[in-house]
């Protein structure tokens, strides 16, 4: 069972990550904002964030390979705002 604390850290990295996504903060920001993750959820956030691969080009993906990723860290949101 998670605490207060802990619900809170959660709903708020998956805002942060909102924010990023939907263009409002930058990458640095959102490092400062989230912090040291506490969390096992909120760390796999941070690192799935961080290792976004680019679609097409030099170490790029498909777009549905992108896609399925971006879809996972959609997943992961829902499921830290929850």
């Amino acid at each position: 069972m998670l605490t207060a604390d802990q619900l809170q850290h959660r709903r708020r990295a998956a805002a942060i990550a909102r924010a990023f996504y939907d263009r409002r903060i930058d990458f640095g920001t959102l490092m400062r904002e989230i912090g040291a993750p506490r969390d096992p959820d909120v760390f796999e956030l941070v690192d799935m964030i961080m290792h976004e691969p680019p679609v097409e080009g030099l170490g790029g993906v498909g777009a549905d390979a992108h896609g399925k990723y971006m879809a996972g860290i959609g997943e992961l949101i829902e499921r830290l705002s929850s």
